[in-house]
């Protein structure tokens, strides 16, 4: 490995006892747990090719807009699923943890490795899908909203770490209902395949701007009936339904005041049906997250994050935190699902005319996350 100058700080290092770099087109997690590795070797080849075509891998290493106009640049010999494109995914993890001293890699669900810090996660494989496949805006867009994160300090804070109860001590099993898709067309009336639109090409830059189709979100609607209906049945919860005036409400207050009450919106919005989860003291959430045709999320996809969120409130995998950073108030939360296989955590600044003493104050009586919602006894 070539160390001069060093192309990474921190020494490289995996777990002992497993195989130093995975095998060609291997998935990493498949093959070794990288909790809080900050290096990882296997990144060689990648640097060999970007020598050869005359850019400095230390340059790269460290400079993130450069990094990803490279890959860029490079996309054609990025396709395949080989050496060179897992050497360019570990040398991009790599080089996104030498950029914020909080920043490692972890495993966060079986197959998917991820890197970065309590507040946000990235894929470096979905990462470099996203370069390649975007034009040269979008790379600029994601070099900007990725150097943005990297800069941000935070405090040292201890790590938020809700354990979630697990699915199975819950009386009765959640099952999704079917949901009824209808088949959508594009304007040469062929059928448009969500979810896969871009599995063979670039994104379009105008797909970032467009949503098509936005009723095929439609069947989030029965998906919140289905969950509220679940929670109702198994634990000890309070059910509140209200009309609005473009949509509905259903409030879940569970029988636990340390246990963190929900509240399901449903409303259709510029076309498209949105869900807004509120939960806990200060967090919302909206599913679908985006419904551009770049994002090309689909109604399953968006119900996985609907229920994944929902389930995993009830479950006590949800924990916040409100804290202060560069003069302003900022809220920070970590999701764990129940079957404890995937998790995922944000941060965003708070609104500083809001009051958040009241959130503050019922934050500190759970430091540890939210408790789980008490289930109904076994009749």
């Amino acid at each position: 490995m070539d160390t001069q100058p060093p192309i990474f700080d921190a020494p490289a290092r995996s777990r002992p006892g497993t195989r130093r770099v995975p095998g060609p087109g291997a998935d990493l997690a498949a093959d070794v747990e990288l909790v809080g590795i900050r290096h990882y070797p296997g990144w060689d080849d990648f640097a060999a090719y970007a020598r050869k075509h005359g850019e400095e891998p230390v340059r790269l290493a460290r400079d993130m807009a450069a990094l990803l106009h490279f890959i860029h640049a490079h996309r054609r010999a990025l396709e395949p699923a080989g050496g060179l494109r897992l050497a360019a995914e570990i040398f991009l993890g790599n080089a996104v943890a030498q950029a914020r001293e909080d920043v490692r890699w972890e495993s966060t669900t079986p197959g998917q490795m991820m890197v970065g810090a309590f507040d946000r996660y990235y894929d470096p494989r979905m990462m470099i899908d996203a370069v390649t496949r975007g034009g040269g805006q979008a790379v600029e867009r994601a070099a900007v909203l990725l150097e943005q994160w990297l800069a941000h300090v935070v405090p040292k804070l201890a790590p938020l770490n809700p354990v979630p109860r697990p699915s199975e001590a819950v009386p009765a099993p959640y099952r999704r209902p079917l949901l009824e898709e209808a088949v959508y067309r594009d304007e040469d009336d062929v059928p448009i395949n969500y979810g896969r639109r871009w599995a063979d090409g670039e994104t379009p830059e105008d797909s970032y701007e467009r949503i098509s189709h936005p009723e095929r979100f439609a069947g989030l609607g029965q998906l919140v009936r289905a969950l509220a209906a679940h929670l109702e049945a198994n634990y000890q919860v309070r059910r509140e339904d209200a009309q609005l005036e473009d949509g509905t409400r259903i409030t879940l207050v569970p029988a636990d005041p340390l246990a963190a009450t929900m509240r399901l919106e449903s409303r259709t919005e510029g076309g498209q049906p949105t869900v807004r989860v509120f939960a806990g003291a200060a967090h919302d959430f909206v599913v679908p997250s985006c419904g551009c045709d770049a994002c090309d999320e689909t109604l399953q996809s968006a119900g996985d994050e609907l229920e994944n969120l929902v389930l995993g409130v009830a479950a006590g995998g949800f924990a916040e935190r409100i804290y202060e950073a560069g003069g302003q108030p900022w809220i920070q939360f970590r999701l764990t699902a129940p079957d404890g296989n995937s998790s995922r955590g944000g941060e965003r600044s708070a609104d500083p005319n809001k009051n958040l003493d009241e959130a503050r104050t019922m934050l500190e009586k759970v430091p540890g996350g939210w408790h789980p919602w008490p289930l109904r006894a076994l009749s």
